[in-house]
């Protein structure tokens, strides 16, 4: 397939698929001087482009007379293009294919790329490339994140330092859940556990060291502010702290909403005890030998009833007020002691709560 220079060149597809590209139809229309209003200039662009494809049909299209531009079975299309020149091979008909789509896809969209004929010059429009998002730095944004969190956590523990294990201790605030481990750790420092109960505002009174031996006690804290009956026994400093907390935030508030009248006095079977366990003869040696528990047998209110743990405790299921008083004020002291025993741990205490300041770590033992 052959033909000279001055011919139209058939048979042959150009570099970029068969059939003629719309931006080179764009190129090729006739130079107008155009002065009219601008629906006038867009009506004669109009006018223009489609003399343009009737003069170039699209590939595989009936011309005027039926009869299409490309033979049945060609490989490329035998028409001429607007290169003027021969192009030295023809696209596979994958290609070819995919050319004449795309091809047939930008004529329907000529228009974009046709924006004024004004002086017979045709401008293209320029597309804006699209937006690039920046690409996101995964390790900054989970840090950013975990300092955003810790900063969140640090704000709600300032407002609620009952939960910092870092604050210090305040009686007057509700029980949290840093504040049974920091009355624990007031065991071991008296001078700093009545550092707390200056600052809490609380009553006491500091006693000599007496005893020897297991059953030394150098820290004995009187709670001249507590109503404990038949006495005000000497315990450690920690033991009274939490006495003071337990008595003012789980006791009284359970007393007034469940039996409608306050605590008036404490009765205990005593703090100090110099004994082993049980009062066996070997074994480990009791809290009470050191006056670092109490044993809390009844609550007396303030209309003159009495509620004793052996009396009116009834077992886990009672629902009576005063059993739900006892069960109640033996689950709030669990998050301020380190042991609280009741009736529900064995026959031994039956009749009492047995409450001491033994460290166990994190958490305490409840029963």
């Amino acid at each position: 397939m052959a033909g000279s220079a001055g011919a139209a060149p058939y048979g042959s597809c150009g570099r970029r698929g068969c059939g003629t590209s719309p931006r080179l139809v764009a190129a090729r229309l006739p130079r107008r001087n155009l002065r009219g209003d601008r629906q006038s200039q867009i009506v004669s662009l109009h006018r223009g482009i489609a003399a343009a494809v009737r003069r170039h049909p699209q590939p595989g299209r009936a011309t005027a007379s039926g009869a299409r531009n490309c033979r049945h079975g060609d490989r490329c299309c035998a028409r001429p293009t607007l290169y003027r020149r021969w192009q030295p091979h023809c696209q596979s008909d994958g290609a070819t294919e995919h050319a004449t789509l795309a091809r047939s896809r930008s004529w329907s969209h000529l228009h974009r790329h046709c924006t004024s004929h004004l002086g017979g010059t045709v401008r293209k429009v320029a597309h804006r490339s699209p937006v690039r998002v920046p690409s996101i730095d995964k390790p900054a944004l989970a840090l950013l994140i975990v300092g955003a969190l810790f900063l969140a956590a640090r704000a709600w523990l300032h407002d609620h330092p009952q939960h910092d294990p870092w604050a210090p201790l305040d009686l007057r605030h509700p029980p949290g859940w840093a504040t049974q481990k920091k009355i624990a750790g007031l065991r071991g420092n008296p001078a700093e556990c009545r550092a707390v109960l200056e600052r809490s505002a609380v009553e006491f009174s500091v006693l000599d060291p007496a005893g020897e031996g297991e059953c030394l006690r150098e820290d004995r804290t009187v709670m001249t502010g507590l109503p404990l009956v038949p006495d005000r026994p000497p315990v450690t400093c920690a033991v009274g702290a939490a006495l003071e907390l337990w008595l003012v935030r789980e006791v009284q508030p359970a007393a007034e909403e469940l039996l409608g009248s306050p605590v008036e006095r404490i009765e205990h079977f005593g703090a100090y005890s110099c004994r082993r366990l049980y009062g066996r003869g070997t074994g480990r040696w009791s809290e009470h030998a050191t006056g670092n528990a109490l044993d809390v047998g009844a609550f007396v209110l303030a209309d003159g009833r009495r509620i004793s743990v052996l009396g009116d405790w009834g077992g886990e299921d009672e629902q009576d007020d005063e059993a739900a008083f006892l069960h109640r004020v033996r689950d709030g002291a669990c998050g301020i002691f380190g042991t609280v025993l009741s009736p529900d741990y064995n026959e031994a205490h039956r009749d009492h709560l047995h409450l001491d300041q033994a460290s166990r770590g994190w958490g305490g033992f409840c029963r």
